[in-house]
């Protein structure tokens, strides 16, 4: 619990930021999870040109 306590009092000001900014990058997040989940199962991709049509029809 004394670790928590100390990194919390260390990174005090990024968050409170976090909690007034309204900026987030979730959605970021959410199209990196989409592109590492199509990776994981495209394995049968012939070329890459076809793998990256695939990214841009998924994040469209």
């Amino acid at each position: 619990m004394d670790t928590s306590i100390s990194t919390l009092r260390k990174n005090l000001n990024y968050v409170k930021n976090s909690c007034t900014m309204p900026y987030s990058n979730g959605p970021l997040e959410g199209t990196i999870g989409k592109i590492k989940k199509l990776k994981h199962i495209s394995y049968g991709f012939r070329n890459l040109d076809h793998f990256l049509k695939r990214i841009r029809l998924i994040c469209a």
